[in-house]
């Protein structure tokens, strides 16, 4: 894994990052600015500071360079970098928010006190109010059919359509989950913890990998578990504090 560009530490914490689809671009949010780099040129290509607490959660809607952002001020904002419309509903701080693969119109959000949100981008309305996340909401990133949910020590898959939930992936552990990821392929879902990674099956809900992070709280083996579930292929993926993800094209 070779390092591109190293941010300058004037721009703060980062808490959270997202690849556009074809990787050209990497957002990041943290302590209450959105930074977008230019992956190409490495280079910084815009700023925009319109939160006013931590930025927990950050996306690039698919096939495009819009964002959503969720943060501890119980907005969600979502547009161009240049221009973000801010949606507000929540009653507690935002934990996570996340685009439909497929419905370019539809977000989802979550905050810290279990309520979940699905929002029309297009005119900031909310279409329906239920529960079941309070840190992380992940659509299926194929069809949108599901939504991986996290809500204390257990993961949640729901139908989209219906708000039902269908599967709980209940870890053993009683800290709560952190961070959720789908593979490519569509078959796992990862989720991470203060001390431990599990990789999900979606068909069976077994756990086929399981690892313990260690004493730092680095959840590099995140990208790991997620490789040996995509047939043992380490792929390239890229660390911001405690964030991984993978770059879409490598």
């Amino acid at each position: 894994m070779q390092r591109c560009f190293q941010p300058s530490q004037d721009h703060g914490k980062v808490f959270c990052c997202d690849f556009s689809s074809e990787g050209n671009f990497l957002a990041s949010g943290g302590d209450d600015k959105v930074l977008v780099w230019d992956t190409v040129r490495a280079r910084s290509q815009s700023s925009v500071d319109d939160h006013s607490h931590t930025i927990t959660d950050i996306r690039f809607r698919p096939e495009s360079v819009h964002l959503a952002t969720s943060s501890f001020d119980r907005t969600v904002e979502t547009g161009p970098s240049s221009c973000l419309t801010s949606f507000t509903g929540h009653k507690h701080p935002v934990t996570s928010v996340d685009f439909h693969p497929s419905i370019r119109d539809l977000i989802c959000s979550c905050d810290n006190e279990g309520e979940t949100r699905l929002w029309s981008a297009g005119n900031g309305s909310c279409v329906r109010v239920s529960e079941g996340a309070t840190a992380r909401v992940r659509f299926h990133p194929g069809g949108g059919q599901l939504l991986a949910t996290a809500s204390e020590a257990s993961v949640f898959l729901f139908d989209v359509e219906t708000s039902k939930q269908i599967s709980t992936l209940k870890s053993i552990t009683c800290n709560p989950v952190e961070r959720l990821s789908w593979d490519a392929a569509e078959e796992y879902v990862a989720s991470t913890c203060q001390d431990a990674v599990r990789v999900w099956s979606v068909a069976s809900g077994a756990c086929p990998f399981f690892s313990l992070i260690n004493l730092r709280g680095e959840q590099l083996p995140l990208a790991l578990a997620l490789a040996l579930a995509r047939d043992g292929k380490l792929q390239h993926g890229i660390r911001v504090n405690y964030v991984c993800l993978f770059h879409p094209q490598c």
